[in-house]
């Protein structure tokens, strides 16, 4: 993510939330569906499958544009840096068991920009591929 954001043109500091949020919504869900190139109709049991999926805490290597790790309550106090929110993983429901997260990034809680990022598992781990742009309407 914080190679996107570079590439944007972003060099301001960068919080993230150190566990995973319920930021999933119709809205995003079909925001994913479009970037999948699916035209089939959104049901609301997706949407509430992947709502309940398990909060986890989030993970960053030392080396990145990441300054530090926030709760919910301090993001929400944060109102002049960028914040990451993630989403628990999931398959993404119109890739063929795609897995990956959906990331909220936004200034203070405003003006919101969307991305997925798909995983892979390889060997023993982890690896988060390039993060995709969505067009979400909040």
């Amino acid at each position: 993510m914080c190679t996107r954001l570079k590439a944007e043109g972003l060099t301001s500091e960068v919080r993230v939330i150190k566990e995973t949020q319920p930021i999933i919504t119709q809205g995003v869900i079909t925001g994913l569906a479009e970037a999948s190139f699916n035209n089939k109709p959104v049901h609301a049991e997706v949407v509430q499958a992947i709502l309940l999926t398990p909060l986890i805490p989030i993970e960053v290597p030392a080396n990145t544009c990441v300054s530090r790790f926030v709760t919910s309550a301090e993001a929400a106090r944060a109102m002049d840096v960028m914040i990451l929110q993630f989403s628990s993983p999931f398959v993404n429901p119109f890739g063929r068991g795609q897995m990956g997260t959906l990331v909220r990034m936004s200034l203070g809680g405003e003006s919101s920009s969307w991305y997925w990022i798909p995983l892979y598992y390889r060997g023993d781990r982890w690896l988060a591929g390039p993060p995709a742009p969505l067009s979400i309407l909040e």
